[in-house]
């Protein structure tokens, strides 16, 4: 069947629909060469039924006003028939323009892009992930400038993460680490030792800052040997000592003496005699 066009293009029209002879290979023959007797019946068909003058009716955009992507504008869109406005219903045939769209701001012709976040890397005290951002025309994903885009809505690149094996750290408590007394000095000095703050945890120990300042151990005190080492020379009197030379003459242990001193440490105060006939003095007595 072969299809004449509509004989008006509004108004209530018709179409012919006429048989034609085709071979084999679908091109058209002389009717002589087909059986007139299946041969179909002409027919007629309304067409273009849609009266004239009928079309939907367009206003103007409305004004964009910021510059807010998410803005919309909206128009007028009403049916009409030789210039009245008629019920929506009789443009049901026709395709009915849009009513809203966003506003065609610059910026929204640009979007944001964002790839994946990294691994978290760092410290347990401050690790951290990242990705990247950018600034994509929204027609054709190409990169383009971060001056194109919207700055309020710019998704950030970086932010904070927990490594998996702090939780452990976290909970450990800290302490005070204290070593072994170093020797004495020599002469009534002072004994040192390492004093440090650490968390235990996993296994091994790791240095730490959170320990509580006042209750750390004190890594330096005076000290003194069993003499308190007050004479290393005869010629030399001994540190931390005061000379007495007694009044009447006295004698101590059966000896005469010439005078005293005291040596004074945080552990003990030993009193020495000079005797008279001996360089290097002897212990008295302990005030322990």
């Amino acid at each position: 069947m072969q299809n004449s066009t509509c004989s008006v293009t509004c108004g209530n029209g018709t179409f012919i629909s006429s048989p034609v002879c085709k071979v084999i290979t679908g091109e058209v023959a002389d009717d002589m060469l087909c059986d007139a007797a299946v041969k179909p019946y002409t027919k007629s068909y309304v067409c273009n039924e849609i009266p004239c003058g009928l079309k939907w009716h367009i206003g103007e955009w409305s004004q964009c006003n910021s510059d807010k992507c998410e803005e919309m504008q909206q128009r007028n869109v009403f049916c009409m028939v030789e210039g009245k406005k008629v019920s929506d219903s009789k443009c049901a045939a026709l395709i009915r323009p849009i009513e809203t769209r966003r506003c065609p701001h610059n910026k929204c012709l640009y979007t944001w892009h964002i790839g994946t976040w990294s691994k978290c890397r760092g410290t347990c005290k401050s690790s951290f992930q990242t990705r990247s951002v950018t600034c994509r025309r929204s027609e054709n994903g190409s990169a383009e400038s971060f001056s194109n885009c919207n700055k309020d809505t710019q998704p950030p690149h970086l932010r904070k993460c927990k490594l998996n094996n702090c939780s452990s750290e976290e909970q450990a408590p800290a302490i005070w680490l204290v070593g072994p007394w170093s020797e004495c000095d020599a002469d009534c000095g002072n004994e040192k030792r390492n004093v440090t703050c650490v968390k235990k945890f996993g296994g091994k120990t790791h240095a730490s800052s959170l320990c509580d300042l006042s209750s750390k151990p004190h890594s330096e005190q005076n000290c003194s040997s069993s003499d308190c080492n007050v004479l290393k020379d005869s010629d030399h009197q001994p540190p931390q000592m005061a000379d007495i030379s007694p009044e009447p003459f006295v004698e101590v242990d059966d000896h005469p003496a010439q005078c005293f001193y005291i040596c004074w440490t945080i552990l003990k105060t030993s009193i020495h005699t000079s005797i008279m006939q001996s360089a290097i003095p002897t212990l008295y007595c302990n005030l322990s």
